[in-house]
């Protein structure tokens, strides 16, 4: 946002119309006054045939007409079975703007509940009095120009929000409230039933730059594009198989290739350019191997990426969202760092050496940053040290450089944190404790820092970001096999360490993941006998007790 354009905010009044009937409030310290009745809605809008502004200076697409055909089997409210490629370019338009100010899904689905009830998604150049555009702003909101832009009105939508809700706490209120408060409708009752159809909305065009949940690659995987959650594993025989849960039911186990054996477990990555998910894996013959579900296909048998490669352990993937390309890490059997890449409309790579004088002693970890467009991988060293190395868009891999603080055991663990729009990068170290070192925008690394020192890890720390309540949250083993996590909100200091349901024992290290449809941290475990295991939490509740998924043994 433009300080010119914060200026024309600061001294406007809030202009609230359209499809529910609204009425003028200065923006600071703002009385709510007296509604005005209704003169116009969404559907007089369309009635009065007015003219209608591109969204996209470049047109619809031909991905919004196909997930507008999609969407239209799936909304309930009023956009059903009437949604178009230009409606979901308008929609595109608002949800980019979205990321583009460093706000989170929910924010989205904010403003797509807004503009589905002010002009069903419809950039209108007029309606009541003299309102326009997607979200009919009168001219106290700025220049005709600016009202009809998507991002600026919807920076102008935010600007009010942010007002009304300060420090994110809009994140804590339900949808149509936040709406009301900004659009002051004489039907507050209007927004709230479009959310659900919103967050489908949302979900559907994904972040177009990668800056929502931006997740490491492991065994779960959460599909915006299908609200899906998808868990792999390899089976007792080196199978891989996996579970997934759409609309809140998990399915039945399936194996894929049956007679196709892993060594080691699988890990997954989703490819928001062409909403693919795609498994990674070392075969029996120790080659990285991969196999991808494009929507509405089925999945693709194993293929072997550059075969000539040996590894060890476990590989790594990240999606980078500027250039739309995914690439894979691993270690060779020589303990160097490689990787391969997969630009879109074009092959895999071959696995290339970065810095091969270097030693690994883990498997590695990448994180893609959406806030510098770099891709960082990190790994333990042979002498134990944290050691990392990145990639900024349009140059070469940097060396790697050791980040201070002391040893560290097993393998890290980072996470991109898009308030803070800061790398954090989480390990064990050889006491035991769990620690971490952080990255601002614009600034260096700091040394490794204990966090809860009294507490003793039994295996590698996993963490997840939670961008509905902008809380970074970790999860490791404690000594006794218990689930134990940590946690720290925007602008707070780290919470104490908790143990969930402390009578269940697992094994292994487990996983976790943001669903951004149902605002719910998950985490998956393996317990004693090789059943998956999984608790959770959904935003406003509790965490739910452990719950077994099916009948399969799974490997550690």
């Amino acid at each position: 946002m433009s300080r010119k354009l914060h200026r024309l905010l600061a001294g406007s009044t809030v202009a609230l119309t359209a499809a529910s009937g609204l009425f003028l409030s200065p923006i600071a310290g703002a009385d709510p006054g007296e509604t005005r009745s209704p003169e116009s809605n969404a559907e007089n809008l369309a009635a009065e045939a007015l003219p209608i502004v591109a969204c996209d200076p470049a047109g619809p697409s031909a991905t919004d007409e196909a997930m507008a055909r999609d969407l239209n089997a799936r909304i309930t409210g009023r956009m059903r079975g009437s949604l178009k490629a230009y409606e979901m370019s308008c929609a595109r338009a608002v949800v980019r703007a979205t990321y583009d100010r460093g706000l989170n899904n929910r924010a989205a689905t904010i403003a797509v509940a807004t503009i589905i009830v002010e002009t069903t998604m419809r950039n209108y150049d007029g309606g009541h009095a003299s309102s326009v555009g997607l979200f009919q702003q009168l001219d106290s909101w700025g220049p005709r120009e600016e009202r009809l832009n998507p991002k600026i009105s919807a920076y102008k939508f935010f600007d009010t929000m942010e007002r009304f809700y300060p420090k994110g706490s809009w994140n804590k209120e339900e949808i149509g409230k936040v709406c009301q408060r900004v659009q002051r409708s004489a039907f507050p009752e209007r927004y709230q039933p479009e959310a659900a159809d919103a967050q489908l909305i949302v979900d559907a065009l994904g972040d177009p730059k990668g800056g929502g949940v931006n997740v490491p690659s492991d065994r779960a995987v959460y599909e915006p594009s299908t609200a899906s959650t998808e868990f792999f594993a390899r089976g007792a025989k080196g199978e891989l198989a996996h579970v997934w849960n759409t609309g809140g039911k998990w399915s039945a186990w399936e194996a894929h290739q049956p007679d196709y054996r892993l060594n080691g477990n699988p890990v997954s990555i989703y490819d928001a350019g062409t909403k693919t998910t795609e498994v990674f894996a070392r075969n029996s013959a120790d080659e990285l191997v991969h196999t991808w579900h494009p929507p509405g296909q089925g999945w693709a048998n194993w293929e072997v990426i550059d075969g000539g490669t040996k590894l060890k352990g476990e590989p790594a993937a990240t999606y980078d969202a500027a250039t739309k390309t995914v690439e894979v890490f691993a270690r060779n059997t020589a303990d160097q760092l490689v990787h391969a890449w997969h630009e879109p409309g074009k092959g895999w790579s071959k696995l290339e050496p970065i810095n091969p004088d270097w030693r690994l002693a883990s498997d590695p970890a990448p994180v893609y940053d959406p806030g510098t467009g770099s891709t960082e991988v990190f790994a333990r060293g042979a002498q134990g040290e944290l050691m990392h190395a990145w990639h900024p868009p349009g140059a070469g891999w940097s060396g790697f450089e050791v980040i201070s603080g002391g040893a560290i055991t097993g393998a890290p663990f980072p996470v991109y944190e898009a308030s803070t729009k800061t790398i954090e990068v989480f390990a064990r170290n050889t006491a035991d404790q769990l620690v971490h070192a952080w990255h601002p925008p614009g600034k260096g690394w700091t040394g490794l820092e204990v966090i809860g020192g009294g507490w003793k890890l039994a295996g590698d720390p996993v963490a997840v970001y939670d961008p509905s309540t902008t809380t970074t949250e970790v999860f490791a083993r404690g000594s006794q096999g218990e689930l134990m996590h940590v946690w720290h909100g925007y602008g707070a200091g780290w919470s104490d360490w908790e143990t969930l349901h402390s009578d269940w024992k697992f094994t292994g290290k487990p996983v976790a993941i943001y669903e951004a449809n149902t605002r719910t941290v998950e985490v998956f475990g393996r317990g004693s006998q090789g059943e998956l295991m999984h608790v959770w939490h959904t935003f406003g509740d509790g965490w739910s007790s452990w719950s077994r998924i099916g009948d399969w043994t799974i490997a550690e």
